[in-house]
């Protein structure tokens, strides 16, 4: 949003002053004044005769004595009167806008500082508008106490709080168009905007509570920034010390204007007849009008007209008087105090002051954006700038808001979800050990208790996170010149690109979890051997997980190859060639021969399965031996070893399900050496106990042929996996580049991106310019106090010319009565010794301020090149965070598979004691899951933020008219209009 007017400096006028209007006879309607030339006339204009000047009596002619003298001094007494109230505060109010607008626009145009949109008044959409009358605004409501113990000298009319409305029909309309975009329901308008007296919500049931309404105005860092532009209190801050700065300006130049007076002394004088010069009733008029003149080289010329009047209204000598004096002032210091370097340098200094705030606040501009986005601190306020606003008003500025910027901010919100998001995992968790506990799982109330702590522990950390997040979402409120009572939330688009990579991760890691168990839970059911195969199938084939893998497109091919194998032992000379030919046909294991491990008592099945696991370690045998050698498997042999692992997985997955097919629990004989097998009391072979043992052991056995099946299902669905987490590891969310001169500042040689860095910020950094300025500045002190050392020789010309006394005729001027005096005027420097210490302590200065400008380089350096290497740093974090990520996903979902998983067949463990380190295990997997995804959010935003502290630094962002960062990348190309380096200045 932008204001109406590029500048508010309305009504341009001619003159200097009211008073300079009336002498230029251009009087205006904010200066009512009649033009003060009639004074002139009303006194008449001296007559000359045969080259002197007619000289009338004493008193005055009959009719036009006292009476006409008076009438004419109150004629110039009403137009000074009128003058004086024609120049309102509005006009001189104007008058210094208008010359702040001229000195500002000359110096935009030649300085690197650009003046975007400036005004120095209160946006009218901002919190600060002030539609009332500059001049007089309304008195804001005062302290009552302060009010009742203190004098009230003035009397105000209007007594109101002023605070605009504008910023929120802002916000209205924005968050329309956000939540429009988002497809997000409308926001229900609940802000009321009275602080003093809020509207507290009732429940709508009694003790059911009130759903809160979804009130926020939604916002985008775009918005933002457009907001704190309009609204911000810095800003506004930053902008008024620009024109304060610019006022000195004016004034210095003033100095060398034409400085015009016009003073009148009027007395009425009554005396008695005892005083000396009694009696007497009179009028004394002490009109003066003069000019002056400031040259360059400390010349001064001064003209003034001084008359005095007085008007005898008793006695017998009832007369008028009026004698004027003309007189000619020209004097020229040729020594202390003469000379451009002195005369001007009040007004070089004023200039330069104005030069340094324009930068200062180009710059800050900038900051202000890094401020918005990245929650960086602003720097001081404009210096000499500032000071004199204190000076003015004896009044600070109040407190600035703590910045927390909006992508710090974002990040307390991700932050408060990955919590969140854990939150309802322990507790999912923590139903499912409360429901296993007591069993075979081995879990007892200790490991349920552990799990319950962690899920207490999980919701404290989520309180502390929405406390952090209400905080940091209220500092960014004040940073913008909000309310911190309005709602108000931040769009998280900039997030979305990680959110939905980490969406993907989280469905390829419990998607293939998911898909595994629900393969295995049908373990129990009545009817699993004959529905095993067909879920295989469907889990295999025709799932949405595995669709668009490549196992959707090789696994049926691979697995018809397994199931053409035959599970029997003896087949003869003939099963060979037949199992040759299905093999050539097959792409899977080229070149291999069945004949070199046939025995004639070994099923095809178990053959392929020996030759697949010989080939296995033979492979892996030798990739152990390249990795002695600190080198990689050759890619064709890794490949190799991968196909022969997924053979092998699909192979050993048809066997084992052939193998429950079989049903070998249902099998008296296997169930009976088992028996045999236990060594178990006599007692217990017998009835009843014979039974229930027989049924253990059948559960047993069946457990123990469906779990090979489940195992080799999920190897075979792993490749799925591990595909989709290949290409999430190619489509993780890239980081925008750093170019500076043609140069990628991240891919470069670190030295060469710390040269190319450091040179830009030397030639191009506003603060780096003034300190160079400044230097210039403490060496131009030195001849300026040198020249207070020097003796006084100061050459005056003077000229009086008066106009004859006791008569009526004050412009009646000639030689005669001029007096001219020339004088030379001269002093030795006997005493020196104020202007000596501050000679000494402007040499002093030079010295120190060549130092700081040494110290301000280095200290620039460093910050970039520290800045660089925080980029390079991260960027390559960045990578790690992801893998980071990836095996904290990994870790979580292997410890749940691991703690419910049965014990391998023919493995001891103690059930307790696994359950607890596996509890553990878990636990902590759960607790490194949102601190991993924090780190990788962290990382990611410190990146964004860190490159748009580097490009500020750098003096290389673009801005638009809204304040708003664009063209980053325009930075990749060279800059041709780069400043040329300090030395070559002028």
């Amino acid at each position: 949003m932008s204001p109406p007017n590029t500048l508010p400096f309305a009504n341009s006028f001619d003159s200097r002053s009211c008073w300079g209007q009336a002498f230029r006879h251009a009087p205006t309607k904010h200066c009512t004044g009649t033009r003060l030339n009639t004074l002139a006339v009303s006194t008449g204009v001296p007559r000359l005769k045969s080259g002197r000047v007619d000289a009338d009596p004493p008193r005055m002619r009959e009719g036009s004595g006292p009476a006409r003298w008076l009438w004419g001094v109150c004629t110039a007494w009403l137009v000074i009167a009128v003058g004086l109230s024609g120049c309102t505060r509005e006009f001189f109010r104007r008058r210094a806008d208008h010359d702040v607008a001229e000195i500002l626009t000359e110096k935009e145009a030649v300085s690197e500082g650009r003046l975007r949109t400036y005004f120095v008044y209160p946006h009218p959409l901002a919190r600060f508008a002030d539609p009332s009358d500059p001049d007089h605004p309304p008195m804001p409501p005062d302290d009552p106490a302060a009010w009742a113990l203190a004098p009230r000298p003035q009397r105000p009319r209007i007594v109101t709080y002023l605070e605009g409305d504008g910023y929120l029909q802002l916000l209205a309309q924005w968050d329309q168009e956000n939540r429009q975009r988002l497809g997000l329901p409308a926001r229900v308008s609940t802000f009321t905007g009275d602080r003093y007296h809020p509207v507290l919500p009732t429940p709508e049931a009694p003790g059911q509570p009130q759903k809160p309404a979804d009130d926020a105005y939604l916002i985008t860092l775009e918005q933002a920034v457009e907001l704190g532009f309009i609204n911000s209190r810095e800003f506004q801050n930053r902008r008024e010390d620009l024109y304060l700065a610019a006022l000195p300006v004016s004034l210095e130049r003033f100095a060398f204007l034409p400085q015009f007076e016009a003073t009148m002394l009027t007395v009425r004088q009554w005396l008695g007849e005892e005083v000396p010069g009694g009696p007497a009733n009179r009028w004394r008029v002490n009109p003066t009008v003069g000019v002056s003149q400031l040259f360059p080289t400390g010349a001064l010329l001064l003209l003034r007209l001084a008359n005095q009047t007085v008007i005898n209204l008793t006695g017998t000598g009832k007369h008028t008087l009026s004698q004027s004096h003309l007189i000619l002032d020209i004097s020229q210091p040729l020594l202390a105090g003469g000379g451009r370097a002195v005369t001007l340098e009040p007004l070089t200094q004023a200039e330069r002051n104005l030069l340094y705030e324009l930068r200062r606040f180009a710059r800050f501009h900038r900051e202000f954006y890094v401020s918005i986005a990245a929650g960086t601190s602003l720097t001081g306020g404009g210096g000499a700038a500032a000071a004199a606003a204190t000076d003015i008003t004896g009044l600070t500025t109040g407190v600035a808001a703590q910045p927390v910027g909006y992508f710090p901010t974002l990040l307390r919100q991700q932050q408060l979800y990955n919590n969140e998001k854990i939150v309802v995992e322990l507790e999912r968790e923590l139903r499912r050990f409360q429901n296993l506990a007591g069993g075979f799982s081995g879990i007892s109330e200790l490991q349920v208790n552990q799990v319950e702590q962690a899920y207490q522990e999980a919701q404290s950390t989520v309180l502390q996170s929405r406390v952090s997040y209400a905080n940091a979402v209220d500092q960014f409120k004040l940073q913008l010149g909000l309310p911190t009572e309005l709602p108000l939330r931040l769009d998280a688009s900039p997030l979305e690109p990680l959110r939905r990579q980490l969406e993907q991760l989280d469905q390829a890691i419990n998607g293939y979890t998911d898909l595994v168990n629900r393969i295995r839970e049908l373990e129990p059911r009545p009817d699993a051997v004959r529905i095993l195969r067909q879920e295989l199938e469907n889990a295999l084939l025709r799932s949405d997980y595995v669709q668009g893998t490549l196992l959707h497109q090789t696994i049926e091919g691979r697995w018809a190859f397994w199931r053409s194998l035959s599970t029997e032992a003896d087949q003869g000379a003939l099963a060979v060639t037949e199992l040759a030919g299905v093999l050539a046909q097959a792409t899977l294991l080229p070149g291999f021969s069945p004949a070199s491990f046939w025995t004639g008592r070994r099923p095809a099945i178990e053959l392929f399965l020996e030759a697949l696991r010989r080939e296995q370690n033979y492979l892996e045998d030798l990739q152990a031996d390249y990795k002695l050698k600190d080198q990689d498997l050759p890619q064709p042999l890794k490949k190799r070893l991968e196909e022969v692992l997924r053979q092998l997985h699909v192979g050993q997955m048809e066997r084992a399900l052939r193998q429950v097919e079989r049903r070998p629990w249902q099998l008296a004989v296997e169930v009976e050496a088992l028996l045999g097998a236990a060594a178990t009391p006599s007692v217990l072979q017998r009835e009843p106990f014979r039974g229930q043992r027989v049924l253990e052991l059948r559960q047993l056995l069946r457990s123990r042929a469906f779990q090979p099946v489940f195992d080799n299902f999920a190897l075979v669905l792993l490749e799925a996996r591990d595909e989709k987490l290949m290409k999430l590891e190619k489509s993780w969310p890239t980081l925008p580049p750093v170019v500076v001169e043609g140069i990628d500042l991240i891919t470069a040689p670190e030295e060469v991106a710390l040269q190319v860095a450091g040179a830009v910020a030397l030639r191009q950094r506003l603060d780096l310019m003034n300190q160079r300025a400044q230097l210039v500045d403490a060496w131009r002190q030195i001849a300026v106090t040198a020249n207070a050392l020097l003796g006084v020789v100061d050459l005056r010309y003077h000229v009086d010319v008066a106009s004859p006394a006791l008569l009526a005729r004050p412009l009646d001027f000639e030689g005669t009565r001029a007096q001219h005096e020339l004088s030379l005027n001269t002093e030795l420097p006997l005493v020196r010794r104020l202007e000596r210490n501050r000679y000494r302590a402007a040499l002093v200065a030079f010295q120190r301020q060549r130092r700081a400008l040494m110290a301000q380089e280095d200290v620039v350096l460093l910050q970039i090149r520290q800045t660089v290497r925080r980029l390079r740093q991260l960027y390559q974090d960045y990578s790690l965070r992801q893998r980071s990520v990836v095996l904290s996903y990994l870790q979580v979902n292997q410890s749940r598979e691991v703690l419910v998983a049965p014990p391998e067949p023919g493995v001891q463990r103690d059930a307790a004691t696994a359950a607890a380190a596996l509890t553990q295990q878990l636990l902590g997997a759960l607790r490194s899951l949102p601190s991993a995804e924090n780190s990788l959010f962290d990382t990611w935003t410190s990146y964004i933020t860190t490159r748009m502290i580097l490009f500020r630094d750098l003096e290389l962002m673009n801005l638009d008219e809204r304040g708003v960062w664009i063209d980053e990348l325009d930075t990749a190309r060279p800059n041709q209009t780069r400043l040329p380096p300090p030395s070559v200045l002028p």
